[in-house]
């Protein structure tokens, strides 16, 4: 049985707004957000994970210029470079700061996880 992982990654341009309540901020990290039902820091990455779901949010701080690039490549690009189909693309703005979520999944030693 092929096992299923979760993984959100959000990309957005970074923001000198104050964080609204309930807020965590991962350690050594400027970028935060209110955990969903479940999560909990994580301990050996960035951001936050759920066990019992199988479910993580990876948290990566990129320059600002890097936000511009990566959010008008092509899909194509990421399964060329690491194996990650991206399944759907949406723009957000958290807070008023442009962000794009990308949504997908990657197979890695047979097990598929969801990005």
């Amino acid at each position: 049985m092929i096992g299923r992982r979760r993984l959100l990654a959000l990309l957005a341009a970074p923001a000198a707004n104050a964080a609204p309540a309930g807020v965590v901020f991962p350690p050594a990290s400027a970028i935060g957000l209110v955990p969903p039902p479940g999560m909990r820091l994580a301990t050996g990455f960035s951001g936050f994970q759920d066990d019992a779901a199988e479910a993580s949010i990876l948290i990566a701080s990129l320059p600002a210029e890097a936000y511009a690039e990566l959010s008008a490549a092509d899909d194509a690009r990421f399964e060329q470079a690491q194996g990650i189909w991206i399944e759907r693309r949406r723009a957000l703005q958290p807070g008023g700061v442009p962000a794009v979520l990308l949504s997908g999944a990657q197979t890695v030693q047979g097990v598929e996880y969801r990005k």
